[in-house]
């Protein structure tokens, strides 16, 4: 379903419906202080797996959780966090290519960490077009 991705499965339980995609996302830009960065240096711990969207039983995304390590994702759960306007709405291709797309970004500004140790580098971008905060 909208992807190249391996999908293991379409589940339904309880009501819900569970999609899991598996394949490589690697980040490769970071948002701090509404600046853009290119991210130089990252070690391949922090490569996104894959990702499973939960639907509730009216087919809208309730939760996604991700197989890796992300700034935006609870590490103790694996939950990432979405933003309001990503919550309650239809699960359509879109959906599915904006959401890999903000995998690829890390926003440090309010996040669960930062990598440390070297082992994400970033320089300042001298220009790109990014829509911050769209649909707040």
């Amino acid at each position: 379903m909208f992807s190249d991705a391996d999908i293991l499965g379409q589940v339904d339980t309880y009501g819900k419906i569970f999609y899991v995609y598996i394949e490589e996302i690697i980040p490769d830009r970071v948002i701090k202080k509404r600046e853009a960065y290119q991210i130089t240096l990252l070690s391949p711990f922090l490569t996104i797996n894959g990702f499973t969207v939960v639907l509730d039983s009216e087919r809208l995304v309730e939760n996604i959780f991700i197989f890796g390590l992300h700034p935006n994702c609870d590490l103790k759960t694996n939950l990432f966090c979405l933003a309001k306007h990503q919550k309650g709405v239809k699960f359509d291709k879109g959906y599915y290519e904006n959401f890999k797309t903000n995998l690829r970004v890390y926003y440090l500004d309010d996040c669960y960490y930062v990598p440390t140790g070297g082992h994400l580098q970033y320089e300042k971008m001298n220009s790109i077009y990014i829509e911050l905060n769209k649909g707040e």
